[in-house]
């Protein structure tokens, strides 16, 4: 599995770093981001995807979720507003059909993609996303890099 490690900064509130575990990836992230991480996806337009992210401190043991609140956005470009596909966890507005929290004590949450988040949106150009949490009441940017749809050539109606 590779590994990748990312030094960024100060320690937060003394907790050591986070790790995130990235579609079989492995980033430390020491202290707030000012970079972050950078994994790619890439998916079918139109199809249903799930990306599953492990939150880990720099000793490897899991970070508890329980109240953190979770956000994916991705956006054609960063400096755009408007997300295009917008996902929450329950403590952050949306629902568990959107980021589920699978297993808060071991700091396992999946991203949801269904259908009608990319069916409408170009094909074949990098779109780019980033995930934020809450965690010890600071907000964190822990991972981002591009979003890339691939053209899908069955279209169901």
């Amino acid at each position: 599995m590779p590994v990748a490690y990312v030094s960024l900064g100060n320690v937060i509130e003394n907790t050591g770093t986070v790790i995130v575990i990235f579609e079989r990836f492995d980033v430390s992230i020491a202290g707030q981001p000012v970079d972050v991480p950078e994994r790619q996806i890439e998916m079918f337009r139109g199809d249903d995807h799930v990306v599953e992210f492990t939150v880990k401190n720099a000793a490897g043991n899991p970070i508890d979720l329980s109240l953190s609140a979770i956000w994916f956005s991705v956006k054609k470009n960063v400096n755009l507003e408007t997300a295009l596909v917008l996902k929450r966890n329950s403590l952050a507005g949306g629902g568990d059909g959107e980021i589920l929290v699978i297993d808060p004590d071991n700091g396992k949450f999946n991203v949801i993609l269904v259908p009608t988040d990319t069916e409408d949106l170009d094909a074949e150009i990098l779109y780019q996303y980033d995930v934020q949490i809450t965690y010890l009441g600071k907000r964190l940017t822990i991972v981002k890099d591009r979003f890339y749809l691939k053209q899908d050539i069955t279209t169901v109606d």
